[in-house]
C-alpha cells in the first residue's frame, strides 16, 4: 500500500513538473517594443536605432525551413509583423514582401504608415536580411 501511495505522488509530481509554464517552453518571447521612439526614428530617418529595435526584436524567431518555405522566416516575418501592430497602436506595419528583393541573401521589406507630429501621413519602408540559417536583421 505504502510503495502505491509513493508512486502516486511521485507520478503527480512529474505530470506537474512537465505541466509547467516556463520561458523556454515558449520558442519566441516577446521583446518589449519602444514604440514612440521607433515610430519618432522612422519618421527622422535614424537608422542605428531602427537597427537596434528591429534586431532585438529578430533575435526572437529563428528559420524554421519548410517544404512551402526553404528558407524558413515567412512565419517569423507576419509574427514580427503581428507583434509591432500588437504593441504599436499608433502606427500600421505591413508586409511588403518577403524575400522578394534578390540580393545574398534575399531581402525582405516591411511598411510602415505613421503619424508625424504635424498629423501628416508618413511611409517608410525597411528592408530585413533574411537568410537561411541564420536571424533576419536589419539590412
Amino acid at each position: 500500500m505504502k510503495q502505491i501511495i509513493y508512486f502516486i505522488i511521485l507520478l503527480f509530481a512529474l505530470l506537474q513538473h512537465s505541466c509547467c509554464d516556463k520561458e523556454e517552453n515558449n520558442p519566441y518571447p516577446s521583446t518589449t517594443i519602444n514604440c514612440a521612439a521607433l515610430e519618432d526614428d522612422l519618421i527622422f530617418g535614424n537608422e542605428e536605432a531602427v537597427e537596434m529595435e528591429i534586431n532585438e526584436l529578430c533575435q526572437n524567431y529563428l528559420p524554421v525551413p519548410t517544404t512551402d518555405d526553404e528558407i524558413g522566416h515567412q512565419e517569423n516575418l507576419d509574427s514580427i509583423i503581428f507583434e509591432l501592430n500588437k504593441q504599436c497602436p499608433d502606427f500600421i506595419v505591413e508586409l511588403g514582401c518577403y524575400a522578394c528583393l534578390e540580393s545574398f541573401p534575399p531581402q525582405s521589406v516591411i511598411n510602415f504608415t505613421l503619424d508625424s507630429t504635424s498629423s501628416i501621413e508618413v511611409k517608410r519602408s525597411i528592408r530585413l536580411r533574411t537568410p537561411e540559417n541564420e536571424f533576419m536583421t536589419y539590412r
